[in-house]
């Protein structure tokens, strides 16, 4: 998927707890080489990190997953046009739409 921003094809947003959240998921299923691969491709994304997602909006944001709110608060604030997610039935599709995030995809 990164390659995907490299050829700017589109453009990441995550925060710093996106990525630390990504980092998490890739350690505990002993992904040590795709760890390092996504370390790397991060580095080549030119300014992919956002400011973290404002507080007011995860609290608005009741009908999406707890664990996922900070994700599509940082997609609306970075006025992302979609979300690329692989928990699809997470994220309410009233909440992304209202907050102009216009679809979701799994990769």
């Amino acid at each position: 998927m990164l390659g995907g921003a490299q050829a700017a094809l589109f453009r990441p947003v995550w925060t710093e707890e996106i990525i630390e959240e990504a980092r998490r998921n890739l350690l505990s299923s002993g992904g040590h080489a795709a760890l390092k691969a996504f370390e790397e491709n991060c580095r080549l994304v030119r300014n992919p990190i956002v400011d973290a997602a404002n507080p007011g909006t995860v609290e608005m944001l009741s009908c999406t997953a707890d664990k996922d709110r900070h994700v599509l608060a940082a997609a609306i604030q970075a006025r992302s046009m979609g979300l690329v997610t692989d928990s699809v039935r997470d994220f309410d599709i009233d909440e992304a739409t209202n907050g102009g995030v216009v679809g979701r995809r799994h990769p």
